[in-house]
């Protein structure tokens, strides 16, 4: 203390003796809020920010509640100038230990300077009361040395400075943020800050604060202290389907960011992110003119509500995670809902103003199912190219401007039809810009064409649909365009090939041609007959005119499906009609490929839900440039598929094969579909052709009743199912060692192993089962590449962790990893061997801690994203409340009182009510099918019989054992959980005490008990 003393001392002196501004002293306010002076008004501090000068109490101070975490100082120059500001924070009692933020540490301050706000962060480091002494110094705002000596005490010497204030703090635990702020610069504000400003006569947006992230700090309500604080966080509304954050720095400064992450804690949403930040990069101050945006869409699946967290990377070290709180609220009978990205202000229409897309979300009538029967997207015989218009709105919350990737189109029969655009629109700025999708016919019928606006990074794709009617009459122009086509074949794609493994390369496509897995070869092979048809429309009952529009016979599906919608735009059949049609038709083909054998080739049977093909080139062959692959159902109510593995992206194929894997994601209704892939190719920067191949798809309904269930449970049960290999196939894998089965024993392929599954609901905060014990400090995981030897590996970004308990344990990836940001080559790994990826935790209390890891792919696909729970126990004596009843204990073993002791209760044993948060309580892992408790009490009391609640219903609990009347000697009280459904609840036990003279009339204790799925002590009973 007496050196701590010398050293004050002595900097006061330094700051003293520095040259003393000529204007004097300044006039200095401090508030809590901008241009505030009720901290220090005209440089003298308030009442409200010291102690009583009678008693020297705190009583009166200024307080900070518990659930505060943070508060922001706001410095004002009245007159003169603060020389070399500083900012310092203390505190003697240990309950807190605070920092201060101030970005404008040792400048001057002027009464012209914007923007002098500093952050002071207490840090709780226990439980009680605390006083917080700020300190705002100066090199001409100090301390007056002529009055200072040695023989001064450091309480004396502090009170004589002028910007000296103190406060208090109460504080209800451990403060862990999960953050290491090492970048002080970055600032981050979401659309209720945002205002509209013109600069240089330019309407721009700017943020009027930042009120989620200031100077690298997050701020609440974004921020996760600890599980019991999540009502504290921002809460997203059910009919909200994103947020936007708009990035920023200090003038004169810039931030370098990482890739950013977003994970949600529960299987209620699928967030993903778009926005021009989504890649890192360098965050810049332009006159305040928002540049930076990043936006995470939620994804609702089911209704409930999950944290989400955004944790931006900065670098070279350190994060800034970003929290809210989505309800979601999904209609049951359509069951889960599919992923969509959305591009805020990002808006596409038609010349005749018809809106195609609005925010990034396709309209319906413009989606690929949408436009085979919506009048909107058909474009007639008559029309050769059709002129698209886009561009980003303000006025919808969007940004500036989105780079897109070059556009990719998709036509469903590529022998009715070629399509190009010839000016794509690579950046969307708010200026309106047009881009011209060309049709051209090659022979009669009708076709969807779909156009793919990638977006940049992998995040998604923004894709719409038109259908073109074609009856040309030239038939030279129609065999010039086939002769065209046939001799760019025979140029460029006669080296392509693919096959179902790695010894069969060429079984589907050999020399740029399907073989049996052809479309057209599936369509004649399981397709109806023109008698088929014309009994099922004889069914409907259609007009006259309608009938006697449509023809006596046709040669293939496109054809009629053409002339169904030629006689809708001839208004010989009404709009209705139509869609009985070509629904009609659609129960036809259903019907006959429902019949298709599970042997045949082209057929994938039920329970397969990923299936794998290689591409390649023969040896010797130049490479072949693919495009973005493109996977699409027939009949999307049976199922969506998508596309992963390296395959998947825009790649050159050469001789050694790329992978590419279709997930189907049956939707559980039952049923068969034909799944078509696409394969767009180019050259000389051009599309020169897409290769088109299918199969016929078996998906087996989802019955809920054979599993215990109901016929309600069966969506849920559905997205359950999908939820564990909605990355099938994604080539990824991960586990705990580097052989056998170690090696995927957390990932297999993308399938998530069931240990490690996220939470099923927000309130299962052990997630998927697996544990890591109190006494591992960290966790060694191995990342590797599930493709074949001999094909191309997958690549992945640098992986993001989140504690979702930061009160129990933070959580980081070790620089010595071979998979952290340190080795990343641009921000990205080739797995060309298994790669080590080590966590390191940090226990700070009591309890355990959900840890959720994100790994991202590079190709297709959002990556893998598994879950785990960190139990940790602190070395300090536990803390027992309540009033006490001398010689009475519970225990967990005989003699112990681990649980009561003296009538007063162990914390961790405490109500949800009563505790700090729901981490502290005693965990019974699923594996416990029972617990036994040891109670006694010395002198003998009178109790009444023993209760036990459980507060969800997981479980019904007995028990057997103690009874009420007299307690004395040691008895045995026995708890059989008797587990009914996965899931997770807080068990309450009551003892009721009889003819006590006051005091409390019950002693009370809790635990939580999990339970898995398939893991049930009792018969599950839905009658």
């Amino acid at each position: 203390m007496k050196l701590a003393h010398q050293l004050l001392l002595l900097g006061l002196a330094a700051l003293s003796t520095s040259a003393i501004a000529e204007d004097g002293t300044p006039l200095v306010c401090v508030g809590t809020a901008q241009g505030g002076c009720d901290i220090i008004s005209d440089s003298k501090v308030t009442d409200s920010f010291q102690l009583s000068k009678e008693e020297e109490s705190d009583a009166n101070l200024y307080t900070i509640a518990s659930d505060v975490d943070s508060m922001d100082l706001y410095i004002t120059v009245k007159s003169g100038f603060l020389q070399g500001a500083k900012i310092i924070a203390v505190s003697e009692d240990g309950v807190t230990e605070p920092k201060v933020s101030f970005p404008l540490h040792g400048k001057d301050v002027t009464p012209d300077t914007a923007d002098a706000q500093a952050t002071l962060a207490f840090n709780c480091a226990g439980d009680g009361d605390s006083v917080v002494t700020v300190m705002l110094l100066g090199k001409n705002f100090a301390a007056d040395t002529s009055k200072v000596n040695a023989d001064m005490k450091p309480e004396e010497v502090m009170a004589s400075l002028p910007g000296r204030f103190k406060l208090k703090k109460q504080c209800g635990g451990v403060q862990a943020g999960q953050d290491a702020i090492t970048s002080p610069w970055l600032n981050i504000c979401d659309a209720d800050a945002v205002e509209s400003a013109f600069v240089d006569g330019e309407e721009v947006k700017k943020c009027s604060s930042a009120n989620v992230v200031f100077n690298g700090h997050v701020k609440q309500p974004f921020t996760i202290v600890s599980d019991d604080k999540l009502d504290n966080l921002k809460v997203i509304p059910e009919d909200v389907e994103y947020i936007e954050f708009y990035l920023g720095t200090k003038p004169g400064e810039t931030v370098e960011i990482g890739e950013p992450e977003v994970l949600s804690e529960a299987g209620i949403c699928r967030p993903v992110l778009s926005g021009n930040a989504i890649s890192g990069g360098t965050i810049t101050h332009d006159k305040g003119v928002i540049k930076q945006t990043l936006t995470v869409t939620f994804n609702c699946r089911s209704t409930g509500e999950s944290p989400v967290s955004l944790t931006i990377p900065l670098l070279p070290e350190g994060s800034a995670t970003v929290s809210v709180v989505k309800k979601c609220k999904v209609d049951e009978e359509s069951g889960p809902v599919k992923q969509e990205w959305s591009i805020p202000g990002l808006n596409i229409m038609t010349k005749d103003g018809e809106k195609i897309a609005k925010n990034g979300l396709t309209k319906p009538d413009f989606t690929e199912s949408g436009a085979a029967t919506s009048r909107s997207a058909l474009v007639g015989p008559q029309t050769s190219s059709v002129d698209i218009t886009i561009f980003m709105s303000q006025d919808e919350g969007g940004a500036d401007s989105q780079n897109l990737e070059a556009p990719i189109i998709f036509v469903t029969d590529p022998s009715i039809l070629a399509a190009s655009i010839d000016n794509p629109v690579l950046q969307v700025t708010q200026a309106k810009q047009a881009f011209t999708l060309s049709l051209n016919c090659a022979s009669k019928g009708s076709t969807v064409v779909t156009v793919s606006l990638p977006i940049p990074n992998e995040v998604g794709e923004l894709k719409f649909s038109l259908q073109k009617i074609c009856e040309p009459s030239d038939l030279e122009e129609i065999e010039a365009v086939q002769e065209q086509e046939e001799a760019q074949h025979s140029q460029e794609q006669t080296g392509l090939q693919v096959g179902t493994s790695m010894d069969s390369r060429s079984d589907v496509v050999k020399g740029g041609l399907a073989t049996e897995w052809s479309v057209a070869t599936i369509s004649k092979k399981y397709g109806p007959s023109m008698e088929d048809i014309k009994a099922h429309w004889n069914q409907d009952s259609v007009s006259l005119e309608c009938d006697g529009c449509l023809p006596d016979s046709f040669d293939t599906l496109p054809e009629i499906k053409g002339a169904i919608a030629t006689c809708e735009a001839k208004m010989s059949c009404s709009v209705g009609e139509a869609k009985k049609l070509l629904d009609g038709l659609s129960e036809i083909v259903a019907e006959k490929i429902g019949q298709a054998d599970p042997n045949d080739a082209p057929v994938v049977p039920v329970g397969t839900y990923s299936m794998d093909f290689f591409l390649s080139v023969p040896a010797g062959f130049p490479g072949i440039h693919l495009g973005h692959a493109e996977a699409y159902s027939l009949d999307e109510t049976v199922s969506q598929p998508r596309l992963l593995g390296p395959g998947s992206s825009s790649t050159v194929i050469s001789d050694k094969p790329s992978r590419l894997a279709v997930a189907f994601d049956c939707a559980g209704t039952g049923g068969t579909t034909v799944v078509v892939i696409k394969l767009p190719l180019f050259a000389a920067g051009k599309k020169s052709a897409v290769i088109t191949y299918g199969m016929v798809k078996h998906c087996a309904a989802i019955n809920a009743t054979e599993f215990g269930g109901s016929v309600a449970d069966n969506p849920e049960m559905s997205m359950e199912i999908e939820e564990v290999v909605q990355r099938a196939g994604s080539g990824l894998n991960i586990g705990t060692g580097l052989e056998g089965d170690d090696l995927t024993d957390v990932v297999a392929n993308g399938i998530v192993m069931p240990k490690f599954l996220t939470a099923s609901k927000a309130g299962n905060q052990d997630a998927g089962g697996y544990r890591l014990d109190a006494d591992s400090s960290s966790f060694k995981l191995f990342v590797s590449s599930a493709e074949p030897e001999g094909a191309e590996p997958i690549t992945v970004g640098v992986p993001q962790v989140v504690s979702f308990n930061p009160k129990v344990a933070k959580v980081s990836i070790t620089e010595e990893s071979a998979i952290s940001k340190k080795y990343a080559k641009k921000g990205k790994f080739r797995l060309e061997e298994p790669l080590e990826l080590v966590l390191n935790f940090e226990c700070l209390s009591t309890g355990v801690a959900v840890i959720a890891v994100g790994v991202p792919l590079r190709t297709r696909g959002t990556g893998a994203h598994f879950e785990f729970s960190k139990a940790c126990e602190t070395t300090f004596e536990p803390t027992y409340t309540g009033d006490k009843i001398e010689g009475l204990k519970v225990g967990t073993t005989s003699g112990g009182d681990e649980v009561v002791r003296d009538g007063q209760v162990n914390y961790v044993y405490g109500r949800v009510k009563a505790t700090k948060a729901k981490t502290d309580k005693m965990f019974i892992a699923p594996s416990t099918k029972s617990s036994t408790f040891y109670i006694s009490a010395d002198p003998s009391i009178e109790i009444g019989k023993p209760v036990v609640v459980s507060h969800r219903p997981v479980i019904s609990p007995t028990l057997t054992g103690l009874s009420d009347g007299s307690l004395g000697s040691e008895k045995e009280l026995t708890v059989k959980y008797n587990c009914v459904w996965e899931g997770q609840t807080q068990v309450t036990f009551v003892i009721p005490l009889v003819n006590m003279d006051g005091g409390q009339k019950q002693i009370v204790w809790a635990v939580t008990k999990r339970c898995t799925t398939g893991g049930a002590d009792v018969d599950n009973d839905f009658s």
